[in-house]
């Protein structure tokens, strides 16, 4: 009976480090997936930054532009 118990809790111990293994790689690959979903999520909002920020320079070329030449003709 003796060896019967030993050799469960030897089972028990096993299925225990494969459980906490398991658990360790999935919290690992969660974490990994928040990271690449918040990368993902900051280059997007980069990028709509970078397109705002190029319109309003544009815009502001344009007018500056157009100022220019406005002075032009009245001289």
């Amino acid at each position: 009976m003796r060896d019967e118990r030993d050799k469960i809790y030897k089972q028990k111990e096993e299925l225990r480090d494969t459980y906490y293994g398991s658990l360790i790689t999935y919290t690992k690959q969660q974490y990994l997936l928040q990271d690449i979903a918040w990368m993902t999520d900051m280059q997007t909002k980069l990028k709509v930054r970078k397109e705002e920020k190029d319109k309003r320079d544009k815009e502001y070329q344009e007018r500056k532009d157009r100022i220019a030449k406005e002075r032009e003709e009245k001289k």
